[in-house]
């Protein structure tokens, strides 16, 4: 056996295998102060087979996602954030909560989601808070997705 899964020799094979063009990474480049409402992520990534506008993101290949968001907080922040994964307009499962105690700078939320979708389909994450991004590679926000496969 070669090792590598659907190498020579090997038994094992990827179904449906995904490729770069069916991802995301959407990216904050400062500090978003966000009422109730999609959160508009202003620095998208995007592979080939996805949209994406005002905070949608729309999938061109059905199959399923994994989907990871991670949120801080802005640095003087001392307030509440809420967020949730909407698929299709409708909230998935339970929805994400923090409290800012004191103002403790830089807390994250984070999530992960494996969610089957439609060719056209969309995602997007809504909720509240104050949350830091930046300008670096080092961004502290982002949500992204990938398609695992058929």
């Amino acid at each position: 056996m070669s090792g590598i899964i659907g190498g020579a020799g090997s038994k094992s094979k990827i179904i449906g295998k995904s490729t770069v063009n069916d991802r995301w990474y959407n990216t904050f480049s400062g500090v978003v102060s966000q009422s109730a409402a999609i959160i508009d992520f202003a620095v998208p990534n995007l592979g080939s087979n996805v949209t994406e506008s005002a905070g949608v993101v729309t999938v061109a290949t059905a199959g399923w996602y994994y989907i990871f968001m991670s949120l801080a907080n802005n640095a003087a922040s001392n307030t509440a954030a809420h967020v949730y994964l909407k698929h299709e307009n409708t909230q998935i499962q339970h929805r994400i909560y923090q409290e800012s105690a004191g103002g403790t700078p830089y807390q994250a939320i984070s999530a992960s989601w494996m969610v089957e979708a439609l060719a056209t389909d969309t995602f997007c994450i809504y909720g509240s808070g104050n949350f830091y991004g930046a300008s670096s590679t080092n961004n502290m926000s982002y949500w992204l997705g990938y398609r695992l496969g058929t």
